[in-house]
């Protein structure tokens, strides 16, 4: 048996370093018209120092469907400082897509607006097939 990570072991805010994984797809129905089904996937966010978890539901299995859900987490827990996911290909796309807005971004014009500083956020991907590396999310 492996050691635990250093995240797991030091004392942290909640939702500091939080793993993140797409649950199996829920099937839905339309708002107005009734007999309309769709699909929307799960997306967990658990918290690796306190073990919180956060749920949330994505509209799509895309890179944009997952940015969505980020966004909507970042507003209401805060901008974590590492990310665990495996290497899915959303998840891989999203990581690759904030890297290229973090480096477009003008830093001085957003620390005079926000609090909150979000250059900090480093992604760390588990190896694939490897289902058991990414335990928090998993079990």
């Amino acid at each position: 048996m492996s050691g635990l990570p250093m995240e797991r072991l030091k004392p942290c805010l909640v939702f500091s370093y939080v793993a993140v994984d797409y649950l199996r797809p829920f099937t839905i129905r339309g708002k107005v018209q009734k007999r309309v089904h769709g699909k929307c996937y799960g997306v967990i966010f658990p918290c690796m120092g306190v073990r919180a978890v956060c749920v949330d539901l994505a509209e799509d299995y895309s890179t944009d469907g997952f940015l969505q859900v980020l966004r909507r987490f970042v507003s209401l827990r805060g901008s974590p400082t590492k990310v665990f996911s495996d290497v899915g290909t959303q998840l891989v796309g999203a990581s690759n897509e904030l890297m290229k807005v973090v480096d477009g971004l003008e830093w001085t014009r957003i620390k005079e607006v926000s609090s909150e500083k979000l250059d900090g956020l480093e992604w760390h991907f588990s190896p694939g097939n490897a289902p058991w590396y990414n335990g928090a999310v998993e079990s």
